[in-house]
């Protein structure tokens, strides 16, 4: 007698291998049995005919804790991921996490956070609070969270723009150890983004090096994916061995027309370090926009010190006119995304004012009679620097590139927020399997779901995830291969992909047949 079978699938264990036709058997929340298991019985039996077991997919990207509390009445945000099969989130990415706070500069890290949704997102002293808090919520599926290197930075010398001292430094390296003795996975940093654009690689390989103690990977959102993409990604391999750390070059992209195909240089150096032995892996997202804050757009000296003075420089003549002349010159090391797609591809995704939402910033600013810049400036201000956008900004080539590596991973980097998100919060781990497997054929689909499971599970030291096989965490989906696909647009971003027919995290069926079935077994895991 077991818990729940899945009966009559092709089971793709997640490995690569070849799918086979099983049962798959559970009890007490794990895979008991895979085989022909006809004579058996069990309180709950899914019919998996003509569709593929695979291991529940791991996202390797996402931002879940800073937004967990702040969708909570918000379930189409809260399940995008889960109706696309995703049952565990790595999260805390970019840099920033809704944790440390320290007193001494708390009020800042509020407000930058804050600054990013409408909703209280409450902030913890440290990776251990977190935990507790998020422990004690009705949690659908898995967390693995990242300590952000950002707000360590913050919670040790605030949002200045300028090197740690000596002390500062060493508060910092204490601050990542608490935190990955608390069990944190790793650290990331967000090097766009303050204050993380203020650190220097000495600083970041400093942190890292504490998080390689314990074990952790170093995840990167690298400080230029444009113009400086091959620095970057130099700058991050450096990092990784200096530091002796395991390396995940986050969301990895060529950004700008301009610099359309020099994934054969970033990937070749990412390949001559894996050959060196460096262990360093990459995730990306299938789509050809990315999405992102639109203050973290402003040159970096406009973000110094956080929320309070960049809203009164946006206030400032002269402040504006000097921020109009950075986007048309240039600043040296500074990532002019916008100055290099044009304000024409940069979409509001989310802002107080709803209609608003899904208009170009060249639009807007066309109605307003206002210059692009001068307009970004009033809107940042009228709307308290909250707004989210989503910028077009890649080449398909370049992302295909990318994914079709065999140490490439899928993360969806979905930002959780109202209005218009980007659709790969809700599309990303469909559009892979139904678009780049059935109809772009970039990949056979034992790889795919590899991408999506073992893959990152050995990443991220999850070693009762990502493999179906007696023992395990029964974290399972069910799909359709010949009807999985992504329905998410950018106009319609919350439409669930169609074909994802049961999933199951801890042994329990949290989505059938795309219903929220009201269970929430998941927990925020340990590294193994």
């Amino acid at each position: 007698m077991f818990d729940l079978v899945v009966r009559g699938g092709d089971v793709l264990d997640g490995t690569g291998r070849p799918a086979w036709r099983a049962d798959v058997a559970v009890v007490d929340g794990r895979i008991e049995a895979i085989g022909d298991l006809t004579g058996a019985s069990a309180a709950v039996e899914l019919d998996a005919t003509g569709a593929v077991v695979a291991p529940g997919f791991i996202d390797a990207h996402a931002h879940t804790d800073l937004s967990y509390f702040a969708v909570g009445d918000q379930p189409e945000l809260r399940l995008a991921g889960l109706r696309q099969g995703v049952t565990t989130e790595v999260c805390g990415n970019c840099g920033w996490t809704p944790f440390p706070r320290t007193d001494a500069f708390g009020a800042d890290v509020d407000r930058h956070i804050g600054a990013i949704f409408p909703d209280p997102v409450p902030l913890f002293e440290s990776y251990g609070g977190f935990r507790a808090a998020a422990g004690k919520e009705p949690m659908a599926a898995n967390l693995v969270p990242l300590i952000g290197h950002g707000t360590i930075r913050a919670a040790a010398m605030g949002l200045a723009d300028r090197a740690p001292t000596a002390d500062e430094l060493r508060a910092m390296e204490r601050l990542v150890a608490q935190a990955m003795e608390e069990g944190a996975f790793g650290l990331s940093s967000g090097l766009m983004y303050p204050p993380g654009v203020y650190s220097s690689a000495a600083e970041v390989t400093a942190l890292a090096t504490v998080a390689a103690r314990y074990g952790g990977v170093y995840a990167t959102h690298m400080r230029d994916e444009a113009d400086h993409v091959v620095e970057s990604v130099t700058e991050t391999l450096r990092v990784g061995a200096a530091a002796g750390v395991a390396v995940q070059v986050s969301h990895h992209k060529v950004a700008g027309s301009r610099n359309w195909g020099r994934t054969a240089e970033t990937l070749a150096a990412i390949e001559r370090a894996r050959a060196s032995g460096l262990d360093v892996t990459v995730d990306a997202y299938p789509y050809t926009a990315g999405s992102t804050m639109l203050r973290a757009l402003l040159p970096p000296w406009a973000n110094d010190g956080g929320v309070e003075p960049l809203l009164q420089r946006l206030a400032d003549p002269a402040a504006v006119r000097r921020m109009e002349r950075d986007f048309a010159e240039g600043l040296p090391g500074w990532q002019n995304l916008a100055g290099m797609v044009g304000w024409s591809n940069v979409i509001v995704a989310s802002c107080e004012h709803e209609a608003d939402e899904g208009r170009s910033i060249e639009r807007l600013a066309d109605e307003a009679g206002l210059s692009d810049v001068a307009f970004v400036a009033d809107f940042l201000r009228r709307e308290a620097a909250r707004p989210v956008v989503v910028i077009h900004l890649m080449d398909e080539p370049d992302v295909q590139a990318v994914l079709s590596r065999p140490y490439a991973m899928v993360g969806s980097d979905g930002i959780l927020v109202r209005g218009k998100p980007h659709p790969r919060v809700a599309g990303t781990f469909a559009r892979v399997l139904g678009r780049y497997v059935v109809h772009e054929k970039l990949f056979d689909l034992p790889e795919a779901v590899r991408k999506m499971t073992s893959l990152p599970a050995a990443r991220f030291r999850l070693p009762d995830r990502g493999v179906l096989a007696p023992g395990k965490a029964a974290d399972v989906v069910v799909f359709d291969p010949a009807r999985v696909l992504d329905g998410a647009t950018y106009d319609e971003p919350l439409r669930p992909p169609t074909g994802v027919e049961f999933v199951l995290v801890a042994g329990l069926v949290v989505i059938e047949r795309g219903r929220d079935t009201g269970a929430r077994p998941g927990a925020v895991l340990e590294p193994g």
